[in-house]
């Protein structure tokens, strides 16, 4: 199972060592490995979404559903609170402008370029169906389908679009047949002609022309800069340079694909793939995340829930990423996730 793009959109450079969380309800505060809280630091609100960093990780901003709360990373002293304008997501690509995605009245999504000082929206640009988006240097890239096809649309940080790459529909594809994934400017797209029509896979760098691949399977994300995987599980492992596929994987077991020690781990620890997809770890018997993991150091996070006579019983826990074992648990409903990324929280959802 892929992880859906919600709250936040984040620059190429890591920070999933520092985490962040507190139980259900609580400000959110810096987390030590055993998921207690740090003394001292920021003070995040308690319905955080998601955080992101500035261009020179002096500064984040934590994102909720009414205001975008701005902090100094070294002393946590909140330095500004702007309105959120019901943002959906957020990245940082310049000091002074964060850029902000959100829906208008109509339901059509924007992009925002917001005054990182006042919050102030200086431009809005309407976009198509965003489906994925990330931050390149100084400049923001969105992947959208549209009629036509997909469009990869490069923005500066004040909204003004400054490139666009077109990718066509091919022969008897439709809009809905064709899906796309970017990372660090490198698009993969997949198409295919109905529903038991096979799917073709393209690699296409910025400005590059498309290299056609062979994956066994259909709609495929990137999940690290080298690996990509579809819905069903099934993993590659691709060479960037020669835009080739290095290694498939097509027995996966399901479950939530983390980043990890530059490779990917499924679930928290059931299985651990190094960055050329070679098996380097299987824990048939590690815990079920209730959320996307979270990796910090040799350590998985996550939340967890079990369902038990009295009803749910919600908590968090981390395990040892190549082991499986649980080293912390906390036993309470929990909000958890990294600085620079979304936030989970424990759901009440009622058991079967």
């Amino acid at each position: 199972m892929l992880v859906p793009m919600l709250a936040v959109l984040t620059p190429g450079v890591a920070t999933a060592t520092t985490l962040i969380g507190a139980p259900a309800g609580s400000p959110l505060r810096l987390l030590r490995p055993d998921l207690t809280a740090r003394s001292g630091g920021p003070v995040l609100p308690r319905d955080t979404l998601a955080t992101v960093l500035s261009p020179d990780r002096r500064r984040f901003a934590a994102l909720t559903r009414r205001r975008i709360v701005v902090f100094n990373r070294r002393s946590g002293r909140r330095v500004a609170s702007l309105p959120a304008h019901g943002a959906i997501a957020v990245v940082w690509p310049a000091q002074r402008r964060l850029v902000t995605f959100g829906f208008d009245a109509a339901g059509n999504e924007q992009l925002r370029s917001v005054l990182a000082a006042t919050g102030r929206i200086t431009r809005r640009v309407r976009i198509a169906e965003r489906l994925d988006a990330e931050v390149g240097g100084r400049r923001v890239r969105v992947l959208q389908r549209t009629r036509g096809g997909l469009e990869l649309d490069a923005f500066r940080a004040d909204g003004h679009r400054v490139r666009r790459h077109r990718f066509g529909l091919p022969p008897g594809v439709t809009p809905s047949l064709m899906g796309g994934s970017l990372h660090d400017g490198l698009v993969l797209v997949s198409t295919t002609t109905g529903a038991v029509a096979p799917y073709r896979h393209e690699l296409i760098p910025l400005g590059g022309a498309a290299h056609p691949i062979t994956l066994a399977g259909a709609v495929y994300r990137f999940v690290t800069p080298g690996i990509v995987a579809d819905a069903e599980g099934k993993l590659a492992s691709l060479d960037r340079r020669a835009l080739t596929v290095r290694r498939e994987v097509t027995d996966a077991p399901g479950g939530w694909l983390t980043p990890f020690a530059g490779g990917v781990a499924v679930g928290l620890g059931s299985r651990v793939y190094d960055s050329r997809l070679a098996l380097v770890a299987a824990n048939p018997s590690a815990p079920v995340a209730a959320s996307a993991p979270v990796a910090s150091g040799a350590r998985l996070y996550a939340l967890t829930r079990r369902c038990t006579a009295a009803g749910p019983a919600l908590g968090a826990i981390a395990v040892g990423a190549r082991t499986g074992s649980v080293v912390a648990r906390r036993r309470v409903p929990f909000a958890i996730g990294r600085l620079g990324g979304p936030v989970a929280e424990s759901a009440e959802d009622p058991c079967d």
